[in-house]
């Protein structure tokens, strides 16, 4: 006689195997939950890791546009506070707060108004005396490089500095002073000290009002 076998576990092991899956579950949906935690923390590590490179970087590209000859004489500028927020660094708000309270030499200004002066006279009268002589371009040269000087963003460079009075210095060895009025021959000679002034001086240090200080000690 075939005999139907009745489920012979008594309810106290059902109750323990179903405990058991129930635990092994939660065990599941723990390691699930911490491998979940350990990806946005390895994730929020990395994009803190970035942000705080970019920002190094930033930082760098600062202390190498303003601070390449140290902090001295350094004078914050609309040019340095425009890098900050373009940076990152500072918001646009504090930028407009700070951009206010600076006070921008005019664009025109120049190393010495006078000496700027004086050497346009002297190009014009070399001009009608010898419009081939070669001290007219390195003079125009000059002035140029004049109207930079406090330019943060395009600062003329030692190299450049040098450059223009070694191409002075050239002409002067020729016959292209020999026509000079004495107050030429004196606009010539201070420019050359000038020249001298301006190649010493850091980029950082390097502004208008450090060179007429130098002069004012000189002349």
């Amino acid at each position: 006689m075939t005999s139907i076998l009745a489920n012979t576990s008594s309810p106290t092991s059902i109750g323990a195997n179903l405990t058991s899956k129930l635990n092994s579950n939660d065990e599941m949906d723990i390691n699930e939950n911490k491998k979940i935690n350990t990806i946005n923390n390895t994730v929020e590590f990395s994009s803190s890791t970035v942000e705080l490179s970019s920002r190094s970087q930033n930082i760098q590209k600062l202390n190498e546009e303003f601070f390449s000859g140290g902090i001295q004489g350094f004078q914050v500028s609309n040019a340095f506070i425009d890098r900050l927020a373009q940076y990152g660094l500072i918001s646009n708000t504090q930028a407009d707060d700070l951009a206010s309270t600076i006070i921008e030499s005019d664009t025109d200004s120049t190393a010495d108004n006078s000496l700027n002066a004086s050497v346009k006279s002297l190009i014009e009268n070399i001009a009608q005396q010898d419009p081939d002589n070669g001290l007219i371009e390195p003079l125009q040269k000059t002035l140029e490089m004049m109207s930079r000087i406090d330019n943060d963003i395009n600062k003329p460079t030692s190299k450049e500095i040098t450059e223009i009075k070694n191409e002075i210095k050239l002409q002067q060895s020729t016959n292209a002073t020999d026509n000079l009025i004495q107050s030429d021959i004196d606009t010539l000679h201070q420019l050359n000290t000038m020249l001298n002034i301006a190649e010493k001086l850091t980029p950082s240090t390097l502004n208008s009002t450090a060179i007429n200080s130098y002069l004012e000690h000189v002349s």
